[in-house]
């Protein structure tokens, strides 16, 4: 490394490209960022509460400020709310793509008889109500331009060719929907490998941790390998996963005076592009603390 170790930022570094997919995914389905900072607010708060209690002693509201950073009203309003995340509900109304689809159909001046939504014209028009006096009365900042982009995207409106307005089509915002049991499994995988990595960063010496390997390809694969890579992964993967599946199988299920634990392995085929790993290697190297923006971002 050119410069000296620190943990903090190499820690931060880390949680930047840990979060990345994460909130690919969030965004993907329309999760806004004030929805996700309520909820990382609310787990800092859970996690200093029960992971970092002294011996014989309940953790009082100002350490659990202290740890977090957050204030101690804000401590006891998370304390008090016991992880329920009672607000998300309340906040989604704070996603601003909401709350434009929410004034079409509310808000009288954009609707028409018996409350349908209008076709709007994009530019402000003193004779009628326009889509960009929409999006600045519900949206505050955000460019009409962006707003109407995205919500081409997610097919929630489409411009009509004959008369070139725009049609609201539906009034959630929600881009691609999950069934629930896809959600649940994504949040169980990613917590169990990451519960295995946490604890293998605290272990005190070799051997002493859980079982946690990689395989790799040092100088890269070619792309055209990639199919039968995945195929060789599949057969060789779901063959060890029937061993494992055989050996649990053989045991007796604990008795109720019994200690229980929940165990298991998951086996994964991962693929990254190199341009991630040369930005994730200069953060550790200190060349860079924080990526530049890419190129094709622009300012509206």
């Amino acid at each position: 490394m050119s410069g000296p170790y620190n943990v903090k930022q190499a820690l931060l570094a880390a949680y930047r490209h840990l979060l990345t997919p994460l909130v690919r995914v969030l965004l993907r389905n329309g999760i806004s960022y004030l929805e996700f900072a309520e909820v990382a607010r609310q787990v800092f708060v859970d996690v200093a509460a029960r992971d970092f209690t002294l011996p014989k002693r309940k953790i009082s509201l100002s350490r659990i400020a202290i740890m977090t950073g957050l204030s101690r009203k804000e401590a006891a309003r998370l304390v008090r709310e016991g992880g329920r995340l009672a607000r998300i509900a309340q906040d989604a109304e704070l996603n601003r793509v909401g709350r434009v689809l929410q004034g079409w159909y509310t808000d009288s001046e954009f609707t028409g008889p018996y409350g349908v939504p209008l076709d709007l014209k994009f530019d402000d028009d003193p004779r009628r109500p326009s889509f960009s006096e929409l999006v600045r009365r519900y949206s505050g900042d955000m460019p009409a331009r962006a707003m109407l982009d995205e919500l081409l995207r997610v097919a929630a409106a489409r411009l009509e060719k004959e008369t070139g307005l725009i049609r609201v089509l539906n009034r959630v915002y929600i881009p691609e929907k999950l069934a629930a049991e896809s959600v649940r499994h994504f949040g169980m995988t990613a917590r169990n490998f990451i519960d295995t990595l946490d604890v293998n960063l605290r272990k005190p010496g070799p051997g002493k941790g859980r079982f946690e390997r990689r395989v790799v390809a040092d100088e890269g694969m070619r792309v055209s390998d990639l199919a039968e890579f995945d195929l060789f992964v599949r057969d060789r993967g779901q063959q060890f996963l029937i061993e494992v599946d055989d050996w649990i199988s053989a045991r007796s299920a604990p008795e109720a005076d019994e200690g229980k634990i929940h165990a298991g392995i998951g086996v994964y085929l991962y693929v990254r592009n190199e341009s991630e790993d040369r930005a994730l290697e200069r953060v550790f190297e200190g060349e860079s603390n924080v990526e530049d923006l890419d190129d094709s971002v622009r300012e509206d």
